[in-house]
């Protein structure tokens, strides 16, 4: 039957008592083939779970149009201690990134005006990462891109630049960046003037880690890599293994 590397377990936790048949177990998992017949429109996914990478085997299997999935870290980073298990890191980027960023640099009790500072700025580096992406858009003679259709949609948008904060602070963390386990993955590929060690990225992660007094957590690694129709279907799938 399928396991943790084939799909997301939506029953009860290993930990739960009680007892379930073979069968039960099975029905408990949701597997990406599941989802493919909502493919025939735009689908954008969202998969926190220790399998999320199970579902890039959607990508090129679209039954009619392009799916879009956002896919957690397989683990959670144990250098960010023992906060990294108050609840998944994506989840906690995606619905509110000062959580999220908190974490990820260590202070996770910040002062009031160093949340004033936080939110601030990153509604600053947020609105200039979306104008770099439709910059990117409308760049005479370039192919397309699958995210344009995204961009269209508010929720999505907002989404997707929380995304991008996420793989940053997570890919740029001295201590976390190197493990491939601890970084979140997406399909299709996001416009390279996004990706973590794009310069405005690398810059825009280090004006945040300033506001909580917090650069050498992402100094180091940043210095280095310095030197359509909107989506008719919006699934957040998570589960735990």
């Amino acid at each position: 039957g399928p396991g943790a590397a084939e799909g997301v377990h939506l029953g009860p936790s290993k930990g739960s008592s009680g007892s379930s048949s073979s069968v039960d177990a099975v029905d408990g998992y949701l597997l990406p083939e599941d989802l493919l017949h909502l493919t025939r429109r735009s689908l954008f996914l969202v998969v926190d779970s220790d399998s999320s990478s199970s579902f890039s085997r959607i990508q090129g299997a679209e039954m009619g149009q392009q799916a879009f999935c956002l896919m957690s870290p397989s683990q959670r980073p144990y250098e960010l201690g023992e906060a990294s298990k108050a609840g998944n890191l994506l989840t906690m980027f995606l619905t509110g990134p000062l959580m999220g960023f908190c974490l990820t640099s260590g202070n996770t009790d910040p002062s009031i005006q160093q949340l004033v500072d936080l939110q601030s700025t990153m509604n600053a580096v947020m609105g200039e990462w979306a104008a770099l992406l439709l910059r990117s858009f409308q760049t005479p003679g370039a192919p397309k891109s699958p995210w344009s259709v995204v961009f269209r949609d508010v929720l999505l948008r907002r989404l997707t630049l929380r995304f991008v904060l996420c793989r940053a602070a997570l890919k740029l963390h001295t201590s976390v960046g190197g493990n491939p386990a601890n970084l979140p993955r997406v399909f299709p590929e996001l416009p390279k003037e996004v990706a973590p060690d794009a310069p405005e990225v690398v810059a825009g992660i280090q004006r945040l880690a300033e506001c909580l007094d917090k650069s050498d957590r992402f100094g180091d690694r940043a210095t280095s890599m310095s030197s359509g129709s909107p989506m008719s279907t919006a699934t957040h799938t998570s589960g735990r293994m």
